[in-house]
């Protein structure tokens, strides 16, 4: 199986259709199934434009899988609703009985399912005005970041999360992490191996999902706090 985050968590990437296409045909060489993350998918910011796995063609599209959800776009993470598309019979017969989808205890709740259907019918023109300030925060929280000692940002094509550099500071991941939370008193996410790889260490995460004076107000921390380093 070919495990694909399409944006990228938490680097922001959005592959491009000739990207996709390497990995589609990697994955028909080999006869495996590609697990296409797309809950991302709605957050890309002008000018890059966000492709599925599943349109390149009928082959590649066969052995695809897409997961989704409605926690990023719509905020709706508290009711636990996501969907799941697979578009090969056997791969939807499988899934859905080990979802345990009919049964009372395991099945999507009637709250989430409103919820999802109702963000989806009637909540486009929220979701435009949404993107468009989350285009502006992350251009807030990129030139700020790199304007702070020993960090260096590149702006995210895609998601509400920036990856940032801090190797300049000469510390490591959860250090930074744990000066921040204590200095700044703003909570960060640490590069480590167990949510990120190994190749995460030097980098720290954190979310540009808020209003501008917060954000504004958190930068001036995190810089005012890495001059005293």
């Amino acid at each position: 199986m070919i495990c694909l985050c399409n944006p990228l968590n938490p680097t922001g990437k959005v592959f491009t259709p000739e990207e996709l296409r390497i990995l589609g045909e990697v994955a028909c060489k080999h006869n495996l199934i590609i697990l296409s993350d797309e809950i991302w998918s709605d957050i890309v910011y002008q000018p890059y434009t966000f492709t599925s796995i599943a349109s390149l063609d009928e082959s590649i599209r066969q052995r695809t899988i897409i997961v989704t959800g409605y926690s990023k776009s719509y905020g709706l993470a508290g009711l636990r609703i996501g969907s799941l598309v697979a578009f090969n019979q056997n791969h939807a017969d499988t899934l859905f009985r080990a979802s345990l989808h009919q049964s009372t205890v395991h099945g999507a709740n009637v709250l989430g399912q409103i919820a999802a259907t109702t963000a989806l019918n009637e909540c486009g023109p929220w979701l435009e005005g949404f993107i468009q300030h989350l285009q502006q925060m992350r251009d807030l929280c990129v030139s700020e970041l790199n304007a702070s000692k020993g960090v260096s940002c590149i702006a995210p094509q895609g998601c509400y999360v920036a990856f940032a550099d801090i190797t300049g500071t000469g510390k490591t991941s959860a250090e930074i992490q744990a000066y921040l939370l204590e200095t700044a008193k703003v909570a960060v996410v640490p590069g480590l191996p167990q949510w990120f790889g190994t190749g995460a260490e030097g980098y720290i995460r954190l979310s540009f999902a808020t209003s501008n004076g917060i954000l504004s107000n958190a930068l001036n921390y995190i810089k005012t706090a890495l001059n005293y380093l």
